[in-house]
């Protein structure tokens, strides 16, 4: 990371929000979330296990097993596809609003993410997270 995440503050449905840091606790939040989400390699493979020859039903275990060590990761590419999905991308920013706006629903928030352009978005979570938006050296800093 270039740098600590930051709180942010911007503006969106005629309110002024405030976005807190990206940090471990936000990242465990969504992780949990993620696993409600996101299908469990081992429980998937296990479900059809029956239907194929012993031989291959042991590569689908093997494959399942390599795969659920790393399905939960920050960089997987499951993970990264449901943070781009507007589901993932509203329980994100409700995590990262609910610590300073206690009182915000999924749905207002849902408001707030239609409200702002992705760009805008982008950058807020690049920012919170320490991460410098793309473009932007002086974020760096």
């Amino acid at each position: 990371m270039d740098h600590v995440g930051r709180e942010q503050t911007f503006q969106a449905i005629g309110k002024t929000w405030r976005l807190a840091r990206w940090d471990r606790a936000i990242w465990a939040a969504y992780f949990e979330f993620a696993r409600k989400i996101l299908p469990n390699p081992l429980d998937e493979v296990a479900k059809h296990l029956d239907s194929f020859k012993p031989e291959m039903a042991e590569l689908l275990v093997r494959a399942a097993l390599d795969k659920a060590s790393s399905y939960l990761a920050v960089s997987s590419p499951e993970v990264q596809s449901l943070l781009a999905s507007v589901e993932g991308s509203v329980h994100l920013l409700y995590l990262l609003l609910v610590r300073h706006q206690p009182d915000v629903t999924e749905d207002e928030v849902h408001d707030v993410l239609r409200d702002l352009d992705k760009d805008k978005l982008q950058d807020l979570f690049a920012l919170a997270s320490g991460r410098a938006p793309e473009g932007n050296a002086e974020a760096r800093s």
